[in-house]
């Protein structure tokens, strides 16, 4: 409320986008809709009294409520008269008073004093939940002399009808500097007196901003001592721009009104709709992370106590029967480092400890990213080394790994800069992180279309009729209503998941038949490559006409494939909106993808070769992928993560250098998250008959207490007496869980369960 500036540099020539986004000092702001500020106010009203500045932003705020019967009725308006719009049982009133005197300014400041008083009307229904004062044009324009005396006058009633410490919370500062509200009463707020440009259009100014300077001063003076919430942010929207004005040099364009809008909506309304609806998190300003659960607060303070506890129980006491049944340091080291790392996304995205910015999309920021990562890329051009052979495999290990990255690097930029809004490209909601979801779907298609009759999979014709006979039954379940419908049903039911329905159905019409042509993609390579080394003797014409016109036919492949890139490019640049594209890929994403491949394993050269930065950023890309939306972005990927430690609090320059050092901690993280991920894996996966590796020799007998004989000196060389019935039944318990992996997972996910039952 008291600070801010806009994104977009001020030397910008595009208009629009210069007042396109305001960034209040280390919080994101939220642009109010008809139906958040219907579940914030439900049928309470907002009322705005003032001058023509304040009527401005009646306007801007009911065009929030209904664009096109507002501009209707902005039109028919007469300029001096009392207003009133509503829509959604929300109702907002402009009461015209420029010289903050009428006996309708007296009686609101009452009623809203006694609403904190007394709370009486607040559940009543035309309660006024937001009252906004502001004027000050007219005492300088019509009282010369005496204007800072009449609007002294003007303001001493409005302060006298305060509350006394009631604006406390207004200075209740969260740790990032800002007011943050748990929830909110009735909230009063002053505009600032608006200071007008002095446009060289105009000839005969009507004012001087030096006029407005005395009463400004006389607002912050009564901020300071008495508390008075004035909205600064507002005059620093104007501030030195004169692109912001309408050409009378008084009133403000609709861009700046929208904003000063959603200033007074954001400080009343972002506590109760987060309250109300919970995360994403991205409306951070003048507002609280809600508390830990106590779900959450066990599970941090066990598992890390218990880690703890585990690695001195390793480290210090070695002979300390505990450690026997413990995993090695390595494995508990990992999942330290796990329990860690989860600690830092929750400090970083659930808590006010680090400041959150927007995201601001700007074509010359993506393309200077994007090229940054193709020079690092460049740069880091290696030779693929193999202890077996000088000439890489078709779709090495490399080359999969490096294409992960380049791509991972492309969604990392896409997501930082904000590309969504213009390109289509902790309750935990499982289907946020689709990346795994996503993954694991697709992998259990391919595994049990491959394992139904695997014992004739060496008949072409079977395999080709399974695959067809798959994609028609995932076919059938992603686009026949219903089916998800149900399945989604019981997962809420069983499970209290809660995914979104649209969202997966949408993820899952993308990749309908990539999937399937990668399948026989990998049929016929296995078959060709048979053929070709002379390992299958089949004379059909397919595979005799393969071997004699081979070079001809691999020459082919890849005049085509150069054909298709290009191809491909101008058919994405003809679609006329993001729905053609998305019901177009389904069917053609192969396309490029294909030839990819054809052209990047033609020749040794090509083949022999990766760049090993995104060969790195592939080996990680679960990791960067997953935690990017709490480490390296913010509010649940709708804004940016700032530790505000380089230059002014919203210099443009400072938010660079805060990229710079975020994004190094993020990878940092992604590398340390990723190893221990593949030890805890390794531990839990165990050997490749599915029972857990041995962390050393482990006694599964416990001993039993000792007897007073032995306890006086006498030595029992036997340590461990017969076992009982609990020790057999532990023992029998322990090896039935180190040998079966099924058993580990289905504890695995019955633990998952109950957490994310008892946490609903």
């Amino acid at each position: 409320m008291n600070g801010g500036r806009w994104l977009h540099p001020r030397g910008s020539t595009q208009l629009p986008l210069s007042f396109n986004s305001w960034q209040p000092p280390g919080c994101m702001m939220h642009e109010y809709s008809l139906e958040d500020i219907s579940s914030c106010l439900e049928s309470r009203r907002i009322v705005l009294i003032g001058d023509s500045a304040i009527r401005n932003v009646f306007w801007a705020t009911a065009r929030k409520l209904d664009p096109k019967a507002a501009d209707e009725e902005m039109q028919r308006a007469e300029r001096h008269v009392d207003l009133n719009f509503s829509r959604g049982g929300v109702a907002v009133q402009f009461l015209w008073d420029p010289f903050l005197n009428s006996s309708n300014l007296q009686q609101h400041l009452a009623s809203h004093r006694d609403a904190w008083d007394s709370e009486k009307d607040k559940n009543e229904d035309m309660s006024t939940a937001l009252l906004v004062i502001g004027g000050g044009l007219w005492h300088a324009k019509h009282f010369g002399a005496a204007a800072l005396e009449a609007f002294k006058a003007s303001m001493e009633t409005i302060v006298s009808s305060m509350i006394p410490g009631g604006y406390k919370i207004m200075t209740a500062m969260s740790p990032s500097g800002y007011p943050a509200f748990s929830t909110t009463r009735n909230i009063l707020m002053i505009s600032p007196v608006e200071s007008p440009s002095l446009y060289p259009a105009l000839a005969e100014p009507r004012l001087d901003p030096a006029e407005i300077r005395p009463l400004n001063e006389h607002l912050q003076k009564i901020s300071t001592q008495e508390g008075a919430p004035v909205a600064w942010s507002y005059n620093l929207m104007t501030q030195g721009d004169d692109r912001a004005y309408q050409t009378d040099g008084f009133h403000v364009i609709d861009d700046i009104s929208r904003h000063r809008a959603d200033v007074m909506l954001n400080l009343r309304c972002n506590a109760d709709i987060t309250r109300l609806k919970g995360y994403p998190m991205d409306k951070t300003c003048c507002n609280r992370y809600p508390e830990p659960t106590w779900v959450q607060t066990i599970i941090i303070i066990s598992v890390n106590l218990t880690l703890r506890l585990s690695v001195k129980a390793l480290t210090e006491t070695a002979d300390f029967t505990l450690s026997r049944f413990l995993p090695s340091f390595d494995t508990i080291r990992a999942m330290l480092v796990l329990a860690l790392a989860l600690c830092y996304s929750y400090l970083a995205d659930r808590t006010h400890f680090f400041s959150k910015s927007q995201k601001l999309y700007s074509p010359l920021d993506f393309r200077n990213m994007c090229l940054v990562a193709i020079v690092l890329g460049i740069l880091s051009l290696r030779r693929s080394v193999s202890k077996t052979t000088t000439d890489q495999p078709f779709l090495s290990r490399d080359q999969t790994e490096e294409w992960k990255g380049w791509m991972q690097f492309g969604i990392l930029i896409y997501h930082y800069t904000g590309a969504s809004r213009t390109l289509e490209i902790y309750k935990t909601d499982y289907l946020f992180y689709y990346f795994a979801p996503l993954i694991t779907f697709w992998f259990l298609v391919i595994y049990f279309t491959m394992k139904a009759g695997c014992s004739r999979n060496l008949s072409t014709g079977f395999l080709l009729g399974k695959i067809l006979i798959s994609a028609m039954l995932v076919t059938a379940l992603i686009r026949i209503p219903g089916i998800l419908e149900g399945g989604f049903f019981v997962l809420e039911r069983t499970c209290h998941i809660h995914w979104n329905l649209k969202e997966w159905r949408f993820r899952l019409q993308l990749d309908s038949y990539i999937v399937y042509v990668g399948m026989i993609y990998g049929i016929y390579f296995v078959r060709i490559s048979a053929v070709l080394r002379g390992d299958h003797k089949d004379n059909r014409l397919l595979y005799s006409f393969i071997r004699c016109y081979w070079l001809q036919i691999r020459l082919s492949a890849i005049a085509t494939s150069f054909l298709a890139v290009p191809l491909f490019w101008h058919f994405e640049h003809r679609s006329k909106d993001k729905y053609t594209h998305n019901a177009w890929v389904p069917y053609v994403s192969w396309v490029p993808i294909l030839s990819f491949v054809f052209l990047r394993n033609c020749s040794r050269h090509t083949r022999n070769f990766h760049f090993a930065i995104f060969s790195w950023l592939g080996r990680h890309s679960l990791e960067t992928f997953t935690l990017q939306f709490h480490i390296w972005l913010a509010g649940d990927t709708k804004g940016l993560l700032a530790f505000r430690l380089f230059g002014p609090k919203t210099s443009i320059y400072g938010r660079w250098l805060d990229f710079v050092f975020i994004t190094i901690i993020f990878f940092w993280l992604s590398c340390h998250v990723a190893a221990a991920t593949a030890t805890v894996t390794a531990w839990i996966v165990g050997s490749s008959t599915g029972e857990m590796e041995d962390e050393g020799e482990i006694q599964l007998e416990l001993p039993r207490t000792k007897s007073r004989a032995e306890l006086k000196g006498h030595t029992n060389h036997n340590v461990y007496d017969k076992m009982d019935g609990a020790t057999i039944s532990f023992g029998g318990l322990y090896r039935l869980v180190k040998r079966d992996l099924r058993v580990r997972v289905v504890i695995i996910l019955g633990v998952m369960w109950i957490l994310n039952v008892v946490s609903a």
